[in-house]
């Protein structure tokens, strides 16, 4: 018997037992709270599910051995935690959004240049 909120128990007929996982809509946010790694937060339709994603990713008994789907479960949490972390990454960067790749490097130069000039400046008149 696995107990895990996520995993729901199936018995057949002949009385053998198979595992499969809560269905929903499942949604990752990505939080930071001044450390250096953001903090993940797993929901399955509102409801905080971290510590059941977490107990079944760090359990003893690997999750593929019962349950047939967590490998297409994986990938998708993994694709959600990317989008997370890439929308907190946005939310704290000062790089231009609507810029194409050139004018983000050329924006990249100017913002350095403009750093550094009074830098030089006190440097060459010394």
């Amino acid at each position: 018997m696995i107990k895990n909120g996520l995993v729901i128990q199936h018995i057949d007929e002949q009385q053998v037992a198979t595992y499969s996982l809560k269905e929903g809509e499942y949604t990752v946010t990505a939080q930071t709270h001044g450390g250096l790694a953001p903090t993940l937060s797993y929901f399955l339709d509102g409801e905080d599910v971290t510590d059941d994603i977490r107990a079944l990713r760090f359990s003893p008994i690997p999750p593929q051995s019962f349950l047939p789907e967590f490998e297409a479960f994986q990938a998708m949490l993994y694709e959600k935690e990317q989008h997370a972390l890439q929308q907190l990454y946005d939310q704290y960067t000062i790089r231009p959004k609507n810029m194409t790749a050139k004018q983000q490097v050329l924006w990249s130069f100017g913002l350095l240049l403009i750093i550094a000039l009074p830098i030089f400046l006190v440097l060459y008149f010394m």
